[in-house]
């Protein structure tokens, strides 16, 4: 596929906080000024960052359970697409018959451009863009393209979903340590959307970016400043602290690694300026074996006029900072001056060449004022097998989640939401899902998936908030508040890739629902149908 991800997996959103970048980026200059960790590799390169929903992930996950790919971290994306290119071509060194592999050769054509500049043996070249100019030191890029998705209950009712419609990327190397791209779309956004700069009257268009950031690579850290997205956590039908199903936002990111078993992270998004509503987040990843990764995150938001600077750091403990903040100038700790800290810890673990287990869990509010509050708490565990099958790659997956009410809200109004989606896990609070997956990639050009999905949605609702005015059982949100709503959905999936500018996916199944919105016996059937398209010109 193209440079970024298929816009069938994008959706629009209106920009948030964006002026805050300029603080930010005084950080930024700070922050790169001071090389103070290690990296794994000696060697800087320009980086740019696969979005965390691009569709390669999955492609890289199997090839990482069959014990092919090494030094991933399946639980903290974006990866930049130099370390993806780096692990592929160790791999076709050290494993001779993987050449011939076909999910193996369609990231080799994926990542062609930083294969063939770490190894001329590459058998892929990437296809040329349509604008490029290349001086002794710097390389400009043009990059056109378009991609829609469409979905609906049947052939009738199909209708292109929000993330349609077309692009122009642009990207400046600058060698050799320095990336820039910005991302100028027209894209049909959800008609509940409120703006008032459509392109066409009544018609829900308009102007926005995904993906515009700057990235400044050393032999220590890697910074980056932009409008981008962040998935922290192993989860393949979403993640509990951190996700891709929310929103771009502007976030200063820096990451470091220390003797190639520790890698560091911390990054601090303005959520939305006119509200004063931030965010701060780090994470520590420790690679035990080759087989066996640890991780433990942790996130705050918070409301201030600017960045807080011991957030802005990103050296302590939220909960230690939040008890400083609240010492400082002999304040007592208030409903004003609190945040909504989060913790969530998770691991990653191939036990033998080709299966793999994965988990994640997530306290929210890391407050104990009283022992009549509920626990606000999610939980996450999967088992994943990839092997080959006559020589065809194929792979299993189950996977279970449950998240407890009133998570991700907070009745002194520190949620972790974004223009009404979770930071967090993609179903939010009050539910439990099932996901079953099976997939074949038969060639190098086609793959197919089996999907069932099973949710189970209580009346717990996303922005839901516990009162301290209303004691309960602390236990009490492990059942789901009745009537449960149960989704069931069957989804079969045929993807072509015929190169590495193109990607078309379409599906068809069918979603049973019993108390369907909550609404007791209220019961229902439907023809799913999904279908997307993305070229790069």
């Amino acid at each position: 596929m193209g440079r970024r991800a298929e816009v069938a997996s994008t959706r629009a959103r209106p920009r948030r906080g964006t002026g805050c970048l300029r603080s930010l980026f005084v950080s930024a200059l700070a922050v790169a000024a001071v090389e103070c960790a290690p990296v794994a590799s000696s060697v800087a390169v320009p980086l740019e960052y696969l979005p965390p929903d691009h569709p390669a992930y999955v492609d890289l996950e199997n090839l990482w359970a069959r014990d092919i790919l090494d030094s991933l971290d399946l639980a903290s994306r974006p990866w930049s697409r130099h370390e993806i290119a780096s692990a592929l071509v160790r791999a076709s060194k050290a494993c001779l018959s993987c050449r011939n592999d076909p999910v193996f050769r369609r990231m080799l054509r994926e990542f062609a451009l930083e294969a063939t500049r770490l190894d001329e043996g590459t058998p892929f070249r990437e296809t040329p863009p349509r604008l490029k100019f290349e001086g002794p030191e710097s390389t400009v890029r043009i990059l056109p393209g378009a991609g829609f998705s469409a979905s609906g209950g049947g052939f009738d009712d199909l209708g292109f979903d929000p993330g349609s419609g077309g692009f122009v990327q642009f990207e400046v190397m600058m060698e050799p340590r320095l990336y820039a791209t910005t991302e100028i779309r027209v894209q049909r956004v959800r008609p509940d959307r409120l703006v008032e700069d459509t392109l066409i009257k009544n018609e829900n268009l308009l102007v926005d970016t995904d993906e515009s950031y700057f990235s400044l690579s050393t032999r220590y850290v890697e910074v980056l400043l932009g409008y981008t997205k962040t998935r922290w956590g192993p989860g393949r039908s979403g993640t509990l602290l951190l996700s891709d199903i929310a929103p771009a936002y502007g976030v200063l990111r820096v990451a470091g690694s220390v003797g190639g078993r520790l890698k560091l992270t911390a990054l601090s998004a303005p959520l939305s300026q006119p509200d004063n509503h931030y965010l701060a987040a780090h994470r520590v990843t420790w690679r035990v074996t080759p087989d066996l990764s640890i991780g433990f995150s942790e996130a705050v938001r918070y409301d201030s006029e600017a960045p807080g600077f011991l957030y802005l750091v990103n050296l302590i403990p939220y909960t230690i900072v939040h008890k400083i903040q609240a010492m400082d100038g002999d304040r007592e700790e208030t409903i004003e001056i609190r945040n909504n800290v989060m913790v969530g810890g998770d691991l990653d673990w191939r036990i033998r060449t080709g299966w793999r287990m994965y988990a994640e869990v997530l306290i929210d509010d890391l407050a104990f004022e009283t022992a009549k509050m509920p626990n606000r708490m999610a939980g996450q565990i999967g088992l994943h097998h990839a092997r080959t099958v006559r020589g065809h790659p194929a792979s299993v997956l189950l996977e279970l989640t449950k998240v407890l009410r009133y998570v991700y809200a907070t009745y002194y109004d520190r949620d972790f939401l974004l223009s009404g989606d979770p930071l967090g896990y993609v179903a939010g609070p009050d539910t439990e899902r099932l996901r079953a997956e099976a997939r074949a990639d038969p060639a190098v050009d086609w793959s197919a998936t089996l999907t069932l999905d099973w949710t189970r949605r209580g009346r717990g609702f996303l922005g839901e908030a516990w009162s301290p005015e209303v004691p309960v059982d602390p236990w009490s949100t492990l059942d789901l508040d009745e009537p449960v709503e149960h989704v069931v959905t069957v989804l079969a999936t045929a993807e072509w890739v015929p190169r590495d500018t193109i990607r078309a996916s379409s599906g068809v199944g069918y979603r049973w629902s019993r108390n369907a919105r909550g609404v007791p016996e209220d019961d229902d059937g439907t023809v799913v149908v999904e279908t997307s398209f993305f070229w790069r010109f």
